[in-house]
C-alpha cells in the first residue's frame, strides 16, 4: 500500500456512510492515530524512544465538506487541546479547569500557530 492508501481505506467508508445519511455538513470528524515506528532512524525500529518520529502523531479533522480543499498546517498541538477544540466548535461553554487550549483559530486558518512547544515524556526504564 501506498502512503495514505490504508487511512483513505478505513476513514473513506465512514466519511462515505455520513454523506449518504446527510450528516457530513452537521458533523465534526476527529481523526488521531497513534505515533508511528521509526523505521531505521537514528537506528531504531521500535517506539521506545523520545525522538520525533516516535512521539510525533496525525491529527486530521474536517468540520464539513467546506471547499473541498484539504488544507495541511505545521502548528504545533497536543492531544490535551482535542477537548477544548472540540468543546468550542461544538459551542459548548462553561467549562473550567481544562488544560489545553482551543485550535479553532488554526482550523478557521486565522493562524499558522498554535503554541510555541509541545512536551513528551519518556520514563527510562532500567531491565
Amino acid at each position: 500500500m501506498q502512503k495514505g492508501e490504508y487511512l483513505d481505506k478505513n476513514v473513506g467508508p465512514v466519511l462515505d456512510e455520513l454523506k449518504r445519511r446527510g450528516l457530513e455538513e452537521s458533523i465534526l470528524v476527529v481523526y488521531v492515530g497513534d505515533h508511528g515506528y521509526p523505521l531505521g532512524h537514528q537506528g531504531r525500529f521500535e517506539k521506545h524512544s523520545i525522538w520525533e518520529p516516535a512521539v510525533r502523531a496525525p491529527l486530521i479533522v474536517r468540520r464539513g465538506t467546506g471547499s473541498g480543499q484539504v488544507k495541511t498546517n505545521e502548528a504545533l498541538v497536543e492531544f490535551v487541546d482535542l477537548v477544548p477544540t472540540i468543546l468550542e466548535e461544538l459551542k459548548v461553554s462553561g467549562m473550567t479547569g481544562l488544560q489545553g487550549k482551543s485550535f479553532v483559530p488554526v482550523i478557521n486558518g486565522k493562524t499558522h500557530k498554535h503554541r510555541d512547544s509541545v512536551f513528551s515524556e519518556y520514563l527510562v526504564t532500567t531491565g
